[in-house]
């Protein structure tokens, strides 16, 4: 699949054949694509594609995320716990999770394929379900699927943990900073 972002879009009706043409402003960075796609689509004239249009967001930069991991550790090495341990409880702590009723035999299975999106994955049980032999899941999000909002209030949590335990943070000036950037590069 190939991405193109754009910044603007126009409509044009040509009113001879009656056909209807979404125009994009191609960003920058993104011409090369553009152009290598409509080829793509000269070569392959009559088949039909598909486009999905959504406002772009950058999910997190890797300033925040390594900030994050940083954190984990600085938390896991005080309290004798690896800081993949660390993550995990503060993914549960956020409370994003999609709740899913599923049969009591196929809770293993269904962990297991949800952890194989990344290490945040987590599943718990969190009650019996109304129909028998059933029971609902919480499934949590890793933080690779989270937005600036939400990767914000995980290090949040992982700051006043440090705190806690009197380690070393960053300043908040710093912080806010590198959570900016990130919500800039959503613009």
């Amino acid at each position: 699949m190939r991405q193109v972002n754009f910044d603007s879009a126009r409509l044009w009706d040509d009113y001879e054949t009656g056909e209807l043409w979404l125009m994009l402003r191609v960003c920058k960075d993104y011409r090369m694509a553009a152009r290598e796609f409509a080829e793509k689509v000269k070569e392959k004239a009559g088949k039909i594609f598909t486009a999905a249009l959504s406002l772009f967001r950058q999910r997190r930069s890797g300033a925040a995320n390594r900030y994050m991991w940083e954190l984990c550790r600085k938390i896991g090495n005080r309290m004798n716990k690896n800081d993949v341990e660390v993550y995990r409880e503060h993914i549960l702590l956020q409370n994003i999770y999609k709740r899913i009723e599923i049969n009591t035999d196929a809770v293993e299975i269904f962990r297991k394929s949800w952890a194989m999106h990344g290490i945040g994955w987590l599943c718990e049980i969190e009650d019996y379900a109304p129909k028998e032999g059933f029971v609902v899941l919480r499934a949590y999000y890793g933080s690779s699927t989270y937005n600036t909002k939400q990767m914000s209030r995980l290090i949040d949590t992982l700051v006043q943990d440090c705190e806690a335990l009197e380690l070393q943070t960053r300043p908040q000036a710093e912080l806010d900073a590198m959570l900016s950037y990130w919500e800039a590069q959503a613009a």
